[in-house]
């Protein structure tokens, strides 16, 4: 990103853009591409998309709580799970 117009690297390269330009080096590892599309003048550049979130939603202190009620609650299944196994195989294993 361009933070300082005379001092960033984009003045190197002789580029005037204004701060907050991005700026990115590309390596096009396909050499026909690179002849035919780029050094041919085909395409002069490309564009990035990308999806950003308009805003952050926090959770509310209930939703949160309500998680760890319910993972606490999981795990007190499972407990009682491995609990009735280890009961019933302790009978089978008496009788």
């Amino acid at each position: 990103m361009v933070e300082d117009k005379e001092k960033d690297k984009s003045a190197i390269y002789g580029l005037d853009v204004p701060v907050g330009t991005w700026m990115v080096s590309v390596k096009v590892d396909n050499e026909a591409i690179w002849q035919e599309w780029v050094k041919e003048g085909k395409v002069k550049g490309f564009s990035i998309e990308g999806y950003f979130a308009d805003k952050m939603k926090k959770n509310s202190e209930d939703e949160m709580l309500h998680e760890v009620v319910r993972a606490i609650n999981d795990v007190r299944l499972q407990q009682d799970l491995w609990n009735a196994i280890e009961q019933e195989l302790g009978q089978r294993l008496e009788d």
